[in-house]
């Protein structure tokens, strides 16, 4: 038992740094599950009036080669219903299909190595953003990169 590693839960409420609330979902992507974490987001939102952005940052999704245009159109129209101000897509599918999200402020990263180089700190704070990925794009670096972080500082005298 003590080998096993800590699972996360889905859809994980954390603090963000820069006043940000993250929704922690990394650990799956596929469109059934992409649906109950956007409407997650939703009541988020609706209960944090006061961040403005909402921020949807999502890896490609495990799908069959056969439906990978339906999938990834459909992934467009359930951001943009959702309500989402802000897009970040990582990896080559979504970086390719990047004009189904023209409506929303977008940014496209081939990889997560690529966004953890290239991270703009500003655009995730005072946001809602959900946290989306595959196993395979490790995107718990990005969630340990954005939560909110507290720092001990212990100050001895010796007089």
């Amino acid at each position: 038992m003590e080998d096993l590693p800590a699972v996360h839960m889905r859809l994980e409420l954390l603090k963000g740094a820069g006043q940000s609330i993250l929704i922690n979902d990394v650990y799956s992507a596929d469109p059934d599950s992409l649906e109950i974490a956007l409407h997650f987001l939703e009541r988020q939102a609706a209960d944090n009036p006061l961040q403005k952005r909402i921020h949807v940052v999502l890896s490609d999704m495990e799908t069959r080669a056969d439906n990978r245009d339906a999938v990834y159109e459909r992934m467009a129209s359930l951001v943009t219903a959702a309500g989402a101000t802000h897009f970040t897509g990582i990896g080559p599918e979504l970086t390719s299909r990047a004009g189904l999200f023209h409506q929303l402020d977008s940014r496209f990263f081939p990889s997560t190595e690529a966004w953890l180089e290239s991270m703009e700190a500003e655009r995730y704070q005072h946001a809602i953003i959900l946290l989306k990925g595959a196993r395979s794009f490790r995107m718990e670096r990005i969630t340990s990169r954005l939560e909110w972080k507290l720092h001990n500082t212990v100050l001895e005298v010796n007089l």
